[in-house]
């Protein structure tokens, strides 16, 4: 416990400094565009490191050729608006490892790029998390995305996770119906002549949520207890569980 919300919010700017970074869906909106982004990207390291601030300027610089910037030390004084989405991306991953984080929050950090720059930034991610040893939070709407940097997926509607597994798992043996509603929705190369069957209906208005579960009035398969109350997550192996009715319904039926 906290004594004071001072206290709380020094203890969590060290935990957001050391333990844990973010990288944001648009770096325009968190990068300051009156400070040059050798300044930005100094900021952390005298927060959290003890560092002088010429090893601060030297470890920025080392930072912005790790993630592929050209010319660092020239790129140290100039501002936001004069690097590329891409570039300007790179920089807020820099500033994120800048401390070594254990985990990285990533909240859809390619949606703004072009699908080149994408790859090229989702691979860098991989690469990065790969040299820090770091765990990375992927949080997109792109099951590409999903598919070539996750081994565990988490699905979430309506606020709530519906199925958790591993990529395997949710790719191959998907259980709930929003999860199968989803691949259904893209493209699958091996089977050109299967036709994309998107999930009518329109999300929940969270601010008046449904009482049961999230989905159910864009579910082909709904029952009555559905909009009753959200049912318990059923487990089908150590790492893979889905909250869904049809599933909790068999299993208690299995134990009959």
């Amino acid at each position: 416990a906290f004594k004071n919300h001072t206290e709380y919010e020094k203890t969590m700017q060290h935990i957001r400094g050391n333990d844990m970074a973010m990288i944001f869906q648009d770096p325009m909106t968190f990068l300051n565009p009156v400070l040059k982004i050798g300044t930005q990207l100094i900021e952390p390291l005298q927060n959290h490191t003890k560092m002088s601030k010429k090893e601060c300027e030297q470890k920025a610089i080392e930072l912005m050729r790790q993630v592929g910037i050209p010319s660092p030390e020239k790129r140290m004084n100039q501002y936001p608006y004069e690097f590329s989405g891409g570039m300007r991306q790179r920089i807020i991953i820099a500033m994120a490892l800048a401390c070594n984080p254990k985990l990285i929050i990533a909240d859809e950090p390619t949606t703004a790029l072009d699908v080149t720059i994408q790859a090229q930034v989702l691979e860098l991610i991989q690469d990065m998390k790969e040299k820090l040893g770091s765990s990375v939070i992927m949080i997109t709407h792109d099951l590409g995305v999903v598919a070539s940097l996750c081994n565990r997926i988490a699905i979430m509607y309506g606020g709530k996770i519906v199925e958790i597994g591993t990529d395997k798992e949710i790719f191959y043996e998907p259980k709930h119906p929003y999860t199968q509603g989803l691949l259904n929705c893209i493209n699958n190369p091996e089977d050109d002549d299967k036709d994309l069957q998107p999930i009518p209906g329109s999300p929940p208005d969270l601010l008046n949520p449904p009482k049961g579960c999230p989905f159910v009035d864009r579910c082909e398969k709904a029952m009555r207890i559905c909009k009753e109350q959200m049912p318990s997550a059923t487990a089908f192996s150590k790492t893979h569980e889905c909250a869904c009715w049809l599933n909790e319904l068999k299993k208690r039926e299995g134990k009959k």
